[in-house]
């Protein structure tokens, strides 16, 4: 559990970087687990403070915050990579929807770095659409959130969450 600690770190602070240079910035250690872990976090404290959003409608709500973080800050990035990107962090085994069949083509062709890449700017954008949301900087947003995320990181199965076989 702790060997995720680091790469979640990585990842806010690429967030953070992103955020407040106006362009993509990844740091030593920022990888894809990392940035799915912290941007899944926040999606699920977000659904904690906002008891009455239907699950169905959770990646409309997550896609529009990741969005507006991106757009407030004339942040580019690949429109049909982030929607997808917003989706997948929103899906869970338990979910009584799939995701799209495109997004999930798209995921699933994304080399390593280009999905490292998607998710640190999906958080990036999380944050500061949360951040702005609610009237916070995002280092604000950004210390609280590490407070409050430490000691509920998993594993990551990303053969499974792309749906590859390996043994």
């Amino acid at each position: 559990m702790t060997d995720s600690i680091f790469p979640m770190n990585a990842a806010l602070t690429s967030a953070l970087n992103t955020l407040e240079n106006g362009k993509l910035s990844l740091t030593e250690g920022a990888g894809r687990t990392g940035a799915y872990l912290y941007a899944r976090a926040m999606r699920h404290e977000m659904l904690l403070n906002n008891r009455g959003i239907s699950e169905r409608f959770e990646p409309y709500l997550v896609a529009g915050l990741v969005l507006a973080g991106l757009e407030a800050r004339d942040l580019p990035y690949h429109p049909q990579e982030m929607l997808a990107t917003a989706e997948w962090l929103c899906h869970e085994e338990s979910s009584s929807w799939t995701p799209r069949p495109l997004y999930a083509q798209i995921i699933r062709g994304m080399g390593e770095q280009r999905l490292t890449e998607s998710l640190v700017l999906a958080t990036a954008g999380l944050l500061g659409g949360i951040s702005d949301a609610i009237g916070h900087e995002p280092r604000i947003v950004a210390d609280n959130h590490q407070a409050k995320f430490a000691g509920m990181i998993p594993k990551v199965d990303w053969d499974g969450l792309l749906g590859e076989d390996r043994p």
